[in-house]
């Protein structure tokens, strides 16, 4: 009689064991793991390169975008209205250091920092800063002498500044605000609307906005021809 109870007792003692085991493994299997990035969802790369820049300049010849030679015909494209005074309000400011003749650029590039400024100050509550914008080739010239980081002013790669098309956008310090740049930067260049380069020498996003931003593209319905009529003879 003990014998069979000592067996009854170690039966049980073993199968405790065995289900208490078996607890750990599943509450083992069911930790949460962190989730980790897919294969698609990669980081904006919008580093600046040859290719960026000669795209530039094939997009400026391809809308036929005046060059702009010097301080006339500067002030002549003004007085035109071929340029517009760059957005200088809560949503978009221009660096102090910016001179006055130099604060204009293309009108569907100012629609651009509208926009963009809008938005940046719906998420942040504060203003981008633009630290540049329209150039002159003599301009350019000018600051080949001084920086050896600046485009030359003709070929494939040289500056699309004198465009008046493009703006340096001042990157801000807080890693957060440039991630949001460059997923917004990144968007609208998928979409066809802009070049962009991040640049590193100096903090700042340079944007080329093309002819095309803001303007929506017209949907064709096609006609339906007209359904024959049966006569009842």
């Amino acid at each position: 009689m003990k014998f069979v109870l000592l067996l009854v007792i170690a039966l049980m003692t073993t199968g405790q064991a065995e289900a208490i085991q078996k607890q750990k493994v599943v509450a083992k299997k069911t930790v949460p793991q962190k989730p980790s990035m897919g294969k698609g969802l990669k980081k904006p790369n919008l580093r600046g390169s040859k290719a960026v820049a000669k795209k530039q300049n094939s997009q400026a010849n391809k809308e036929r975008l005046t060059r702009i030679e010097d301080a006339k015909q500067l002030k002549r494209f003004v007085e035109s209205r071929i340029l517009v005074p760059l957005p200088n309000s809560l949503a978009v400011r221009v660096a102090p250091a910016l001179g006055e003749q130099y604060r204009y650029c293309r009108p569907w590039t100012r629609k651009f920092l509208e926009d963009l400024g809008v938005a940046h100050l719906l998420r942040f509550h504060r203003p981008i800063q633009v630290n540049s914008a329209v150039r002159t080739l003599e301009r350019q010239k000018v600051l080949r002498r001084t920086n050896g980081n600046a485009a030359p002013l003709t070929g494939e790669t040289a500056s699309s500044h004198p465009t008046a098309s493009t703006v340096d956008i001042a990157k801000s310090d807080s890693s957060v605000e440039k991630e949001w740049m460059r997923d917004y930067l990144q968007q609208q260049r998928d979409k066809g609307k802009i070049a962009v380069a991040e640049e590193f020498q100096q903090p700042v996003f340079h944007v080329m906005v093309f002819k095309n931003y803001g303007v929506k593209k017209k949907v064709v319905v096609p006609k339906s021809k007209p359904k024959k009529v049966l006569s009842h003879r």
